[in-house]
């Protein structure tokens, strides 16, 4: 017999994930006919049944695990003497909840970190508050706590920016109406995104990044790109060996929904573009990757500066009958060929969303 629980929509609610953080879990109880049980009890049974093979609930032990992974492996965290990944952990633990006032996610986000929320209450932060631009224009009150969360993670001992946040989905936070965020084009304007990237972040998300006024710096592989025209369409095929036998394929996610205007906007150019990596060899399963457009570099040329322009998943092209088409397309179209090398490793400033290139 399978059972089906109707839950309203405040089990969606971020505050609601903030309380099954913070609880303990001998003091949350589901009330049933015979009496309440705690959480504490439903995951002692669920172990029990887990490693009875008698035990007559055994094949369906998982349904008695009170907690999602994600939150189960926040409440893990507790017992750490040095919590690690904290950042990754709440970001997957956060990405299907909701926030009536968007204006809030920033402050539950930090409690959910484990940091000073009273940070967000006092100081500039909060006299601005009382502003009557703070009363009228949320978003930018949103914004501005957003900026502090990002600050106050930087600040924190064991805690910092992981550099995986280059990689996370658009809308980012930099908005050309609110001065404040100029300087935070590579952070994500909200950790709410409903897994809109297409694959965990779990591992570029464990090195640490650190902030510059020109951005973000990180240190990542790449893939340089040499388009001897401007690359037409979003999925396409780069060598990165001399004999041609080894191809990546690329295909990138535009932040917006009218892909090909986008496209055509942003892409116009034949211009040296840049892959950023979060993996330095990405196989047949794929690694996502940031495309990004170069336009300077940095304490004497050992950072590289970029302007990010979209998402990109870059994979290795295993399939023989598209290699074969590819070189033979190369040869014959050598003039408008398109050329990658790899890069093992290099330091990159990022900034925020590219502007559209000169004509």
């Amino acid at each position: 017999m399978n059972v089906k629980i109707r839950t309203g929509n405040w089990t969606k609610s971020l505050w609601t994930l903030l309380e099954a953080v913070s609880a303990n879990t001998n003091s949350l109880a589901v009330a049933f006919s015979d009496g309440m049980v705690t959480f504490n009890e439903l995951e002692t049974a669920k172990q029990s049944a887990q490693k009875n093979l008698f035990h007559e609930y055994h094949h369906v032990y998982q349904a008695g695990h009170p907690f999602s992974h994600a939150i189960y492996q926040l409440h893990k965290l507790e017992t750490l003497d040095v919590p690690k990944f904290r950042p990754q952990k709440v970001w997957n633990a956060v990405q299907f909840q909701k926030i009536d006032k968007t204006e809030n996610e920033a402050p539950i986000l930090a409690a959910l970190l484990k940091m000073d929320v009273t940070k967000f209450a006092t100081g500039e932060l909060a006299r601005r508050d009382l502003f009557t631009q703070a009363r009228e224009d949320k978003e930018w009150v949103a914004s501005r706590r957003m900026v502090r969360l990002w600050e106050l993670m930087n600040e924190t001992p064991e805690l910092y920016i992981p550099s995986g946040v280059i990689f996370l989905p658009f809308p980012k936070l930099r908005n050309d109406n609110y001065p404040e965020t100029k300087q935070y084009g590579w952070a994500p304007q909200t950790w709410l995104t409903r897994q809109a990237h297409p694959r965990s972040l779990r591992l570029p998300l464990r090195t640490i990044a650190c902030t510059h006024t020109n951005g973000l710096l990180v240190r990542f592989p790449c893939l340089a790109l040499y388009p001897a025209s401007p690359i037409a369409e979003r999925r396409f095929w780069v060598p990165v060996t001399q004999s041609m036998h080894k191809w990546y394929k690329v295909v990138a996610y535009p932040p917006q929904t009218d892909v090909e205007m986008w496209w055509q906007e942003h892409m116009s150019v034949r211009e040296e573009l840049v892959i950023i990596l979060s993996e330095a060899n990405p196989r047949e399963k794929g690694a996502i990757g940031l495309l990004a457009r170069p336009k300077g570099l940095l304490s004497g040329g050992q950072i590289q500066w970029v302007d990010s322009l979209c998402q990109v998943w870059v994979r290795l092209e295993t399939n023989r009958e598209i290699i074969k088409t590819m070189c033979q397309r190369f040869r014959q179209e050598s003039k408008n060929a398109l050329i990658g090398t790899r890069i093992t490793e290099q330091e990159w400033c990022v900034d925020g969303v590219a502007k559209l290139p000169k004509s």
